[in-house]
């Protein structure tokens, strides 16, 4: 969804004004003035950007304090005074010509930059984030008070960030048809009413295959037992005679009604399941590829059954159409309620989100399939909690961290939500979406009295200072146990280096760099994630590894050397190719391919040996195009020999 596309689709969704909707989602575009000198200033509810003819913005965060959070730099993308143009419902502002290059100031706080030429963006962070973290060409940074992030759209694949230091911000090179997305959040306050008043109840019925279960509805002693943990009741797709088909409906009729209707009766929301992600039109090739109207209308139909709101499960992975559709589904459900599973979408790897897409939702639910190595006090903080990032209320999906005593701490401290799993439900992988015996202990002894009285900002207030505390000591020595890790990787090194000894591969144990590593806590052999120099390290089980493609990977052989043969090791589990290209150059600038793979032939232990006609060169490279499994791209082992 381009600009112009994506200002349109934003428009419609705020044909109803921010006072029509709920309280807590009023947003809006509160004052857009021009100064004498050209400076323009946009204010929205959770923001202020000061605009200068320079091509200078600085971003203000003005929930729950004031204060600047980013510089935004850019060319002059106009000259003189330019037009400023607020909308009716007062959600979107534009400055200069919508047709050529200008500026979007949007009332859930985000400014589009959209250049209309080549250009360079530069974010600039002006506070410490207590949390950094880039996937592709986005980044998201965040404090116990708010942050800032940046997203260039359209989303699309490729090497990482370019970074302003370790946790600086980041530097954009925009193409003509690109643009850059930059959220100060929180966008809204925090609606404590609704933290303290609404509890979620999954219902995860036992399966006898995939997509059945023997009750695929709760019985009515259910319910009422429910009822004491939770105000929210959750129906999954079990229920359902389709899976994201366009006009779904119950498998047994008359029971889904009995079941909505003593809900009610006892007090609960009801909510269903769908999901922007899966929902498949007639016609459409595959998840993912529904348009936001398409999904609309499905979810029209799912309106009209006695229900009080959705479960969508996962969102689009396309950022725009992710922020279009939820301002959209906000827009039609009015005081109804939308609950979010968002743990991989818009991005894969669930360490950056959306502020200005999640803050449509009433609650939010991430985590699952993490460990809890990866689920660590600052995950559940910045990304499963809502408070002062989106300000929706967010809840942990613990199947693969699982419930314990430091989890609830942690999830209390961060104003993050543990909801309610009775059930049974085994996932892939034998991952239990039920609480145990021993968690549910934890849970009704410990977590829920507890949580029960944190009920308003001055009750988290001393929780969250002790997370705060608690927080940074984690992080200190999670930070000095990352530097024994890359220790430990460099004696590893230095001890193959000696047991190869001498060795006619030029790449083996020279230096080694990446466009991208997939750096996941705990991935990796020395935990540092799949650096570049396992791919020299002359042992092909350990292995370069990063996800979206196209990713390079290059070795400095320290000298020309004229090379006649090349081999590439891609990680080989008997079913899998890859496709990539092999590049050689002289100065590490001007590049030339000598050698590719583009066949469907399954990866081998002995990797791919390429004789190319005999050239001279310094550097080579590999470019990793596809993994026909995943979106992981790898290379176990480069090797570069001279002409004999």
């Amino acid at each position: 969804m381009g600009g112009s596309a994506l200002a349109l689709a934003l428009i419609a969704a705020a044909s109803v004004a921010a006072a029509e909707l709920p309280a807590r989602f009023q947003m809006s575009v509160e004052s857009a003035d021009r100064a004498a000198d050209g400076t323009v200033t946009v204010q929205t509810t959770g923001a202020r950007f000061v605009i200068a003819p320079t091509g200078e913005v600085t971003c203000l965060q003005r929930i729950p304090e004031e204060r600047p959070v980013a510089t935004v730099s850019f060319p002059p993308m106009y000259e003189g005074a330019p037009v400023i143009a607020v909308d009716e419902a007062r959600y979107l502002c534009t400055i200069g010509p919508p047709d050529g290059a200008h500026l979007e100031v949007t009332a859930d706080s985000v400014l589009r930059i959209s250049p209309q030429a080549d250009a360079e963006v530069t974010v600039a962070l002006t506070f410490a984030p207590e949390y950094f973290a880039s996937e592709m060409q986005n980044f998201f940074a965040a404090d116990a008070t708010g942050g800032c992030g940046a997203y260039q759209v359209p989303t699309t694949t490729g090497p990482m960030l370019q970074r302003i230091g370790r946790e600086g911000g980041g530097v954009f090179h925009l193409a003509a048809d690109e643009g850059l997305l930059v959220s100060v959040f929180p966008p809204r306050p925090y609606d404590w009413d609704l933290h303290a008043s609404e509890r979620i109840v999954h219902d995860f019925p036992p399966l006898i295959e995939p997509g059945l279960a023997s009750r695929p509805l709760p019985t009515d002693d259910q319910l009422r037992e429910w009822r004491a943990f939770g105000k929210v009741l959750v129906l999954h797709l079990e229920f359902w005679d389709r899976f994201c088909r366009p006009g779904v409906l119950p498998r047994d009729p008359e029971a889904f009604e009995h079941v909505c209707n003593l809900a009610h009766e006892l007090g609960f929301k009801v909510l269903i399941y769908t999901s922007p992600y899966f929902f498949r039109p007639e016609g459409a090739p595959g998840r993912d590829k529904s348009t936001p109207e398409q999904y609309l209308a499905e979810m029209d139909h799912l309106l009209s059954f006695p229900v009080d709101g959705l479960y969508w499960d996962g969102i689009y992975s396309d950022v725009e159409k992710a922020w279009a559709v939820a301002r959209l589904a906000r827009e039609r459900l009015g005081e109804g309620r939308l609950y979010v599973h968002c743990t991989r979408k818009p991005f894969h790897e669930s360490r950056v989100i959306c502020p200005f897409v999640d803050t449509w939702a009433d609650y939010l639910l991430r985590g699952e399939g993490r460990n809890r190595e990866f689920a660590n006090a600052d995950f559940v903080r910045f990304i499963v909690s809502g408070y002062n990032v989106s300000n929706a209320v967010g809840t942990l999906c613990f199947d693969g961290c699982r419930v314990s005593e430091g989890i609830i701490e942690e999830c209390l401290g961060a104003g993050a939500q543990i909801p309610y799993w009775p059930g049974g439900q085994l996932g892939r992988n034998g991952r239990k979406y039920f609480l145990e015996p021993r968690e549910l202990e934890l849970f009704t002894q410990d977590y829920w009295p507890r949580a029960a009285a944190i009920d308003s900002a001055e009750a988290f207030a001393p929780i969250e200072l002790a997370n705060r505390e608690l927080r940074a000591r984690l992080r200190a020595e999670r930070l000095a146990q990352e530097e024994r890790n890359r220790a430990e990787l460099t004696q590893y090194l230095a001890e193959r280096r000696r047991l190869v000894g001498e060795t006619d591969n030029l790449a083996a144990f020279k230096p080694t760099t990446a466009s991208n590593v997939s750096d996941l806590p705990g991935q990796g052999p020395h935990h540092v994630g799949w650096v570049p120099e396992y791919a020299t390290d002359a042992r092909a089980a350990t292995y370069w590894g990063a996800d979206y493609a196209p990713q390079w990977l290059m070795v400095d052989l320290g000298e020309p050397h004229r090379i006649g043969r090349i081999v590439v090791v891609n990680f080989a589990d008997g079913t899998r190719w890859y496709r990539y290209r092999v590049e050689v150059s002289a100065d590490g600038e001007v590049w030339a391919s000598v050698a590719d793979k583009s066949d469907k032939n399954v990866a081998t232990e002995a990797g791919d040996e390429h004789i190319i006609e005999p050239v001279v060169a310094r550097y080579v490279r590999v470019v990793t195009l596809h993994n026909s499994a995943n979106i992981g791209l790898h290379v176990g082992e480069l090797e570069v020999y001279a002409v004999k």
